[in-house]
């Protein structure tokens, strides 16, 4: 069980703090709509490659010089292709090639530099990494390619050793992760900023703790139905108890003997954690909805570490802090209506005692 908190709202001495994707269609031109690869992509067991070139010979070099490349434990995964046109119908098959290794001169002398001006134009992939090598640097000069083509890199095929491979593969893998993550990391802020204006309409406390579900489970693609619930909300640190649930948590009678509410009840009193903690499900994570150093509430998500990266655990809270925010804008709402409504009752009472000793008095 780990329990994720604000870095800076550490100060509790009985509380450690532990701080540990539906996909959006990217550009597209013409025809053609191209996904850009999501997370999954970086958390697959191996990266893509593809080798686009009209010599076997250069297929088979290459797979042998760096087929012991590690990056961050994970393999390569070599795809081929003996001419564009073959790389064009991969590229559309394999979305998440990482690196592509372009010949020039194929069925055309152009014929690598249309595959660029298509993979990047016309299937709008932004984020694969092209790197262009050739044997006959006179017919595609490196300064004009470089200059009129959105590649990576650009390597002589008499120059390029098995070490100078290796670096250039190494390199562009690092960027194709941490284009990934960017990317992700974007449409998870994109939906934030979205949902900000559900999460500060007035409405029922129970449909805001619903949209927040909703939300939740938007944000990050390994968050399902089966492994979410909110248990709030908490009034001077009466019992907690669980105000909206999905999943086996949806029949809310049945679970007011729910080890997590104890871990709440704790948290929210300052105990010790105590030993029913240890019977909670495996892969369990508390997100306080923390306001001011105030708890208002949590959200509890059961069987999701080893599923989500640190990035969703960043997204993750960012929008508790936000609906940390919307929940006290909803509660002080709440209280000011009801102070309304028992001043106009108030003064109803007052004014009908007024008429009520005008009408006795002599």
């Amino acid at each position: 069980m780990k329990l994720i908190r604000d870095k800076k709202k550490t100060d509790s001495p009985t509380i450690d703090s532990v701080l540990n994707s539906v996909e959006e269609p990217g550009s597209s031109f013409g025809l053609t709509h191209y996904k850009p690869a999501s997370i999954a992509a970086i958390r697959s067991k191996s990266w893509k490659i593809l080798i686009v070139d009209d010599e076997p010979e250069v297929h088979a070099v290459t797979k042998l010089s760096v087929s012991d490349l590690v990056f961050e434990g994970k393999k390569v995964e070599f795809l081929s292709a003996l001419s564009a046109e073959q790389a064009r119908s991969i590229f559309n098959e394999h979305p998440d090639i990482a690196v592509a290794l372009v010949d020039v001169v194929m069925e055309t002398e152009d014929a690598g530099l249309r595959l660029v001006e298509y993979i990047r134009k016309e299937l709008g992939n932004q984020q694969v990494r092209l790197i262009i090598r050739t044997g006959q640097p006179g017919i595609a000069p490196e300064r004009y390619v470089i200059d009129h083509y959105d590649i990576d890199d650009y390597k002589d095929k008499t120059e390029l050793t098995v070490q100078r491979l290796y670096t250039a593969l190494r390199t562009t893998l690092k960027i194709y992760r941490d284009m990934v993550v960017i990317n992700h990391n974007r449409q998870g802020l994109e939906k934030i900023l979205a949902a900000a204006p559900n999460l500060y309409k007035v409405q029922p406390m129970e449909q805001f703790l619903e949209g927040i579900l909703t939300q939740i489970m938007s944000l990050c693609a390994a968050i399902g139905p089966d492994n979410l619930l909110v248990a709030c909300l908490h009034k001077n640190k009466s019992p907690t108890f669980i105000q909206v649930g999905t999943g086996r948590f949806a029949h809310r009678e049945n679970l007011l003997e729910e080890p997590v509410l104890h871990l709440c009840q704790a948290i929210l009193q300052g105990q010790e954690l105590p030993e029913k903690v240890g019977t909670l499900p495996a892969g369990t994570i508390l997100l306080p909805l923390q306001l001011h150093e105030q708890t208002l509430g949590f959200i509890h998500l059961e069987k999701v570490i080893g599923t989500l990266t640190s990035e969703d655990n960043y997204l993750l809270q960012i929008m508790t802090a936000q609906c940390a925010a919307a929940l006290r804008n909803l509660e002080l709402y709440t209280n000011l209506e009801q102070a309304n409504h028992q001043n106009e009752q108030k003064n109803l009472f007052l004014g009908t005692a007024a008429h009520d000793l005008r009408i006795n008095l002599p």
